[in-house]
């Protein structure tokens, strides 16, 4: 026995497979297009940001190289009677001051601090050393003030010898 509709009822069994098909393939592109393109986006916004922080941590590793050279030739400064590694010290501080204009906020504040700080280290060192070469100077001084005060002593004295000598003669 079979149904009497049964041409209607696989039409509707059509009908309905195709509603279904055709409102689950609308569904599957709407979802594909509001959240299939965020991943994309997303992972190239992380992308570029992660080539941002890789290219400003080269930029910092590259200063910080610099620093270290600037620190080491601050330490041999004392031994610098030609002014040879002031020279050097003063282009590289140059150097450094290329990094306090970069892009990186961070890399451009990290160069200015140091750039203040080894000026004022340099600077420091530089009043050390003079301050060395003026002591040199007032040991020489002194000196000199300790042989001209005992000159005196010695002419105070040979004055008296003379003011006696006039003295007697005039008695």
């Amino acid at each position: 026995m079979e149904p009497l509709n049964s041409k209607d009822r696989l039409w509707a069994i059509v009908k309905l497979s195709l509603l279904f098909l055709l409102t689950f393939i609308i569904f599957v592109i709407a979802i594909f297009f509001d959240f299939g393109g965020v991943p994309i986006k997303e992972n190239r916004l992380l992308k570029d940001e992660n080539k941002k922080f890789k290219d400003e941590q080269v930029e910092q590793n590259r200063l910080f190289q610099q620093l270290d050279s600037i620190y080491v030739n601050l330490l041999k400064l004392d031994n610098d009677p030609n002014g040879i590694i002031k020279s050097t010290i003063a282009s590289q501080l140059v150097s450094i001051s290329g990094f306090a204009k970069s892009e990186s906020k961070l890399t451009s504040k990290l160069a200015n601090n140091s750039l203040n700080a080894y000026s004022i280290i340099l600077s420091e060192k530089q009043k050390v050393l003079e301050g060395a070469g003026l002591n040199k100077d007032m040991s020489k001084l002194e000196k000199e003030l300790k042989d001209m005060k005992d000159a005196m002593k010695d002419m105070k004295e040979e004055l008296k010898d003379c003011q006696t000598d006039l003295r007697t003669a005039l008695k």
